[in-house]
């Protein structure tokens, strides 16, 4: 991720285009420049001056784009598509990918002239939530902020368990299901977030295309095992924080 810091933002992202629509999205055209081009057309360089502008998922961009792209990093200028005089603008750029783009070059994916070039300004390399377990409470948190419900405190240490694969996408995506379904304005535990289990390979070692699958029942007695671990071994205090009977999860605990 890198960025030069602005007031404004205009934002995109790469992939969502047609690979022949990026070039005129990004850029703008001129009139009858191509089929269709009925008029002039300010590209996404153009609105945003004086601003900045987001490009997410930089990484699918074609080699033909990158150059362009470079130039006007360099230069400060762009041609849109069709015109005779280039034009000049002072966005600001934030780019960002979820590959990693020095493995992309070693691969033939992203120029390495490219590649530099974004590397002179201010990089971020952003962990995934699994390796930053805190920024899943933070993140539960603005959830409830912006959606007026309150995740509640054990569901939060439970995710704080997860891998997490999708990442904050996924963990929002996850809590708006449960919202949609929660007759209340405090999401707890439930059946929807016993399917996170099934997708943890971390957790369960169920998600492994070389294993089969195993049962709910099984999954279950995993992550109590876990949680009595976590709670050094009380039954009391264990059976409390998993809302469930002493006796339930001593059954759980002695099956293997």
């Amino acid at each position: 991720l890198t960025w030069w810091q602005a007031q404004t933002a205009w934002w995109g992202r790469v992939a969502s285009l047609a690979a022949g629509l990026v070039e005129t999205e990004l850029f703008g055209h001129k009139r009858g420049a191509f089929t269709g081009a009925h008029a002039d057309r300010a590209g996404a360089l153009a609105q945003a001056s004086d601003g900045t502008l987001f490009l997410d998922e930089i990484d699918s961009l074609t080699p033909e784009l990158q150059v362009k792209l470079l130039l006007f990093l360099d230069r400060g200028f762009f041609r849109p598509v069709g015109a005779v005089r280039e034009e000049r603008t002072n966005a600001r750029m934030i780019f960002a990918s979820g590959r990693s783009l020095r493995r992309l070059v070693n691969d033939g994916g992203m120029r390495a002239d490219f590649y530099f070039r974004l590397g002179q300004g201010v990089v971020a390399d952003l962990r995934p939530l699994r390796e930053k377990p805190e920024e899943i409470t933070r993140h539960c948190q603005l959830f409830g902020i912006e959606n007026q419900v309150v995740v509640g405190s054990k569901l939060t240490d439970f995710y704080r368990t997860l891998p997490w694969p999708g990442n904050v996408r996924q963990l929002y995506g996850h809590l708006s299901a449960k919202k949609i379904r929660s007759k209340t304005r405090k999401l707890d535990f439930d059946c929807w977030d016993e399917k996170l289990l099934t997708m943890s390979s971390d957790l369960s070692g169920i998600a492994s295309s070389e294993e089969p699958l195993r049962s709910m029942e099984e999954v279950k007695r995993h992550y109590a095992r876990q949680a009595f671990q976590r709670c050094r071994g009380e039954i009391t205090r264990t059976a409390r924080e998993l809302g469930v009977n002493p006796k339930t999860l001593k059954s759980w605990l002695q099956e293997t």
